[in-house]
């Protein structure tokens, strides 16, 4: 399955509301750290990919197992609807919402290349802020991986593709953050 990209995902004021929701008041969205934001090491050298040296970032989980994993969960349950919709999926079985976000770190560069689950699924990435730092995507040929896609983080953009494929986020340069809402889903 090939990434499926589409812009203006959700309409404008509903991407301001979950915005306002998170950053609004910090102190109501607790943010957790992460050393190895991939939670992967480093098995791959990829022609003309650097990775950066800190692998560093944060994450709140919204969805896993089977319940609610935050309040803020109920402020996406809309959202879910607009992955059917525009994609024209169904949303099965819910495995994980979360939250990540990437910060400036000094360095221009990709984190590790990740599936976020070893086990088959569909994964949305959900660019929420206006930032930079590519999403990369790789295909495995023989020994090595190549890109096959460099996707730009683009604001109100969603990206659908098999879960099972390795891909990577970048740290932005530009802005002092990142934020992807991640979904994957059977």
């Amino acid at each position: 399955m090939k990434p499926t990209i589409i812009n203006d995902f959700i309409p404008n004021h509903y991407n301001k509301g979950i915005n306002d929701l998170i950053f609004r008041d910090a102190s109501k969205f607790p943010w957790y750290y992460l050393p190895n934001i991939s939670g992967w090491e480093n098995k791959f050298n990829v022609e003309d990919v650097k990775f950066v040296n800190n692998q560093s970032g944060f994450y709140h989980l919204l969805y896993s197992q089977g319940s609610q994993a935050s309040a803020m969960f109920q402020a996406l349950l809309p959202f879910l609807g607009y992955v059917e919709d525009k994609f024209d999926v169904s949303i099965n079985n819910l495995i994980r919402v979360r939250v990540g976000m990437n910060i400036h770190t000094g360095e221009e560069g990709s984190h590790y290349p990740h599936t976020d689950l070893d086990i088959p699924n569909k994964t949305l990435l959900y660019y929420l802020d206006e930032s930079d730092g590519n999403t990369i995507f790789y295909e495995q040929k023989k020994d090595k991986l190549e890109v096959s896609l460099t996707n730009p983080h683009t604001q109100n953009q969603a990206v659908l593709f098999d879960g099972l494929t390795l891909h990577s986020s970048s740290s932005p340069v530009e802005y002092s953050k990142r934020t992807t809402i991640n979904i994957n889903f059977n």
